[in-house]
């Protein structure tokens, strides 16, 4: 909308590409953890909370990995990838 400025034949006009819809599937996993997030538990432990959702995260991403492996992408492990990973 603010991009468009209002306009809505803009943004039905529009043409998502795969990283557009890479960016808004991530905006729709922060608002969802940031909803789950205001209504956790008083006793739950916010890093067993943490932990978890980044196990759940993991999940969908560990098949992707394993197929960039096997198509012969990989990584430097060096300063520059852990920084990124931190």
């Amino acid at each position: 909308m603010i991009i468009a400025r209002g306009d809505l034949a803009a943004i039905a006009a529009s043409r998502l590409n795969g990283g557009a819809l890479w960016v808004l599937g991530a905006v729709a996993s922060w608002a969802l953890y940031s909803v789950c997030l205001r209504r956790l538990p008083t006793g739950l432990d916010r890093l067993a909370f943490l932990a978890m959702t980044i196990a759940i995260g993991l999940v969908p991403l560990l098949p992707l990995y394993r197929w960039e492996l096997g198509q012969g992408l990989n990584f430097e492990l060096d300063a520059i990838s852990l920084g990124a990973i931190g």
